[in-house]
This record gives C-alpha cells, structure tokens and sequence, in this order.
C-alpha cells in the first residue's frame, strides 16, 4: 500500500515490500536503482534498504522483526507506480508512520541540497559492505559509520 503524506507543500509518495533473505531484497534494490533512472534534470526517487535490526530497534517499521525491507520515496505519482510494478516478490507492508517520515525528511533533505547546488537529486548512490550499515533516526539524519559486531 502506498503511503501519502504532505511535506514542504506537496505529496511525497513512499511504497515498501519486505523480503524474507538479504540477496532477495538486494536484487530488488538493484532493479529498482537500474530501472528508476530518470533524464538528469529530474528528482527521481529514493530507493532505501534495509536490514533487520532487532537487537538495536530504533524507529518502528511496520515490518516483521526478521524481515529485509525496501523502500522507495518519492513525490512523483508515475514514479511510485513503477516502483510498485517493479517490486516483485516483496510482501506489501504498511511502513509505520516514523519510518514514512524519517525515509521522507531524509529523500526531501536529499533533494534540497542537490537542487540548492544547482543539480537534481536523482542519482546519489550509497553502497556501504553487507557488514556495516547505517543508523536513520526520526528527523532523517543518518549515521553513515555504524559498524556491527
């Protein structure tokens, strides 16, 4: 189910599947960076994975304790209805009301800072190794050096 909510005066559109193993949820993710590439000049949408995290819970997701989770965040309707025809496999999942908004605060503070540099958004990739991840907290910042273990 997609998720709507307003921010900064317009619709921001967030669609999320889980998937029951890491490498599922991964070949999702990279279909949905290939095939959501939009012209340069446009905002696109931001595609968010995430692993489970039972032993250091932080925003409430919505999703099973166990499961992989992808999210794409975006204000562009026809976007977010790719996405949903893209995301094959996933369960569908009604994201929790704080991880709607902190994946949202984090896409919007995306976008402001590509536009204010004079460019699009759309194309930011982080890739971090399957052992470290990061840390999103409620306001859409990130800490981007968690290591676990």
């Amino acid at each position: 189910m997609t998720v709507v909510r307003e921010h900064a005066g317009h619709p921001w559109y967030v669609e999320g599947r889980y998937y029951p193993t890491a490498l599922q949820a991964k070949r999702a993710w990279e279909i949905l960076e290939r095939k959501l590439t939009r012209d340069p000049s446009e905002d696109g949408a931001g595609v968010f994975r995430l692993a489970p995290n039972p032993d250091r819970p932080s925003i409430p997701t919505g999703a099973p304790a166990d499961a992989y989770m992808v999210v794409v965040v975006t204000f562009d309707k026809t976007m977010i209805d790719k996405a949903k025809r893209l995301m094959k496999g996933g369960v569908e999942w009604n994201p929790a009301d704080g991880m709607c908004d902190s994946l949202i605060y984090r896409r919007a503070r995306m976008v402001e800072a590509h536009n204010r540099a004079g460019g699009p958004a759309g194309r930011l990739r982080i890739r971090r190794p399957e052992s470290s991840g990061a840390h999103i907290h409620e306001d859409g910042t990130v800490d981007e050096s968690v290591r676990e273990g």
